[in-house]
């Protein structure tokens, strides 16, 4: 079982995959380069640069999930993937990816991947091991 899964809609289809798709080169390196890079190291010796929780406000919808920071030396690409530590152990769910420099606040994409992480919680099925990554 590989470390990175990824949300799969009622349709099958692979959101993360289908958002990564979408987007330009940049943050698609970006993106592989993050997974790549923590899928490869111990999860005590990851940087809070590629990932962290994000739970500083109890009040926030935020709380429970964690992020992968898909920032380069380009200002112009700072995008988010939001993700939890689960369903199974030793596994973190991708579950909503989006462009922090259009939406600067959480809100919407908190409250979707919270969504999402319920559906996965009550059908583990629904979390697929990301196509990227070779375990």
């Amino acid at each position: 079982m590989g470390l990175f899964q990824c949300y799969h809609d009622l349709d099958g289809m692979d959101v993360i995959r289908a958002w990564y798709e979408s987007q330009s080169p940049e943050i698609q390196a970006a993106f592989i380069a993050v997974t790549q890079t923590l899928n490869a190291q111990p999860k005590n010796q990851w940087s809070e640069k590629l990932y962290k929780p994000l739970e500083k406000r109890s009040a926030s919808r935020c709380v429970g999930l964690t992020e992968l920071l898909l920032d380069n030396k380009d200002p112009k690409v700072c995008a988010r993937v939001l993700a939890y530590c689960g369903p199974r152990e030793g596994t973190i769910t991708m579950l909503f990816g989006f462009d922090k420099t259009a939406d600067r606040r959480y809100g919407e994409p908190c409250a979707t991947a919270q969504e999402r992480k319920g559906e996965v919680e009550r059908d583990w099925t629904r979390a697929k091991p990301i196509w990227l990554i070779d375990d």
